[in-house]
């Protein structure tokens, strides 16, 4: 729903909880591993504006989360690449994807 409630939350009582096998790595096969991060502020923001019917607001969300790729001789930053580039390495890797689908659940 688009209700609005307002919330008070005492700061002091608040706990961080860190989950100690968390990771941002995921093995895609023996030579490349992915690597996520958290969306930027701008990104999630964008995000929170887009109609939930959109299909596209999944693959944006996973996108957004897309940091490098790496193996032991290379690295390559997904900011440093197009989003026809990105979408170009995406769509053969949907298995690799798969496998990002079901370990987080996206």
């Amino acid at each position: 729903t688009k209700e609005t409630i307002q919330l008070e939350i005492d700061a002091e009582n608040v706990k961080f909880m860190e989950d100690e096998t968390h990771t941002n790595k995921i093995e895609l096969d023996d030579t490349y591993s992915l690597f996520l991060k958290y969306p930027t502020i701008e990104e999630f923001t964008a995000i929170i504006k887009m109609d939930e019917g959109d299909p596209l607001v999944n693959y944006f969300v996973m996108v957004s989360c897309l940091d490098y790729i790496a193996s032991e001789d290379e690295v390559h930053y997904f900011k440093d690449y197009e989003n026809s580039d990105i979408d170009a390495f995406i769509k053969p890797s949907l298995p690799w994807f798969s496998i990002i689908n079901t370990q987080y659940q996206m």
